[in-house]
């Protein structure tokens, strides 16, 4: 990780010297879109509304990739115990430890498994590039937020990316897993 050092120091200066009051409310209001409540609440409703829908395999996928994620990112930033950027940097004030960003990781973790969904129950090709190519921008700019907002290093956010990636793979792999056994039965 300290290769990425120099990058990381890069930038953080770069982003949050251009950093204006409107452009920091509407980074704020992103970055939400990544809050660990927010991710549990969409996963809540997501899961139930799953539920609903008698896919329960999904639901079960869903549930694992969004957990894991959020266990993995707490158990990493307490083991790691990097400090954020220092304060002069921040738009807000955050709490707890800088690696991996939580907001990366769990915002990986669901918009990406909410792609997985629309890509196993959506037939139509352009709802389902829509649905990629919208999960995967939100994801790069709740991300971006983190970074503009001067409370992450580039690093945090590219490890909770791959924190996050790792977790829907996770959730794919239980899947799949559960439609083959529950098809052999």
């Amino acid at each position: 990780m300290t290769f990425l050092l120099p990058f990381d120091w890069t930038v953080l200066i770069a982003l949050t010297s251009h950093q204006t009051y409107g452009w920091i409310i509407a980074a704020i209001i992103v970055s939400e879109l990544g809050r660990a409540t927010t991710i549990a609440l969409l996963t809540l409703a997501l899961a139930l509304y799953l539920g609903l829908k008698r896919h329960f395999i999904l639901m079960q996928g869903l549930v694992l990739a969004v957990a894991t994620s959020g266990i993995m990112t707490f158990l990493l930033k307490g083991a790691v115990a990097r400090p954020r950027p220092p304060m002069q940097y921040w738009a807000y004030h955050e709490i707890w430890w800088s690696f991996p960003s939580a907001h990366s990781a769990l915002s990986m973790a669901f918009y990406g498994f909410v792609a997985y969904i629309a890509l196993r129950t959506t037939h139509s090709k352009s709802l389902r590039i829509l649905a990629l190519t919208f999960a995967a921008a939100l994801i790069l700019i709740i991300g971006f937020t983190r970074l503009y907002l001067g409370v992450h290093y580039l690093s945090d956010v590219l490890g909770g990316y791959l924190l996050g990636a790792t977790c829907v793979w996770l959730g794919i792999w239980a899947a799949r897993s559960l439609e083959r056994g529950s098809m052999s039965a």
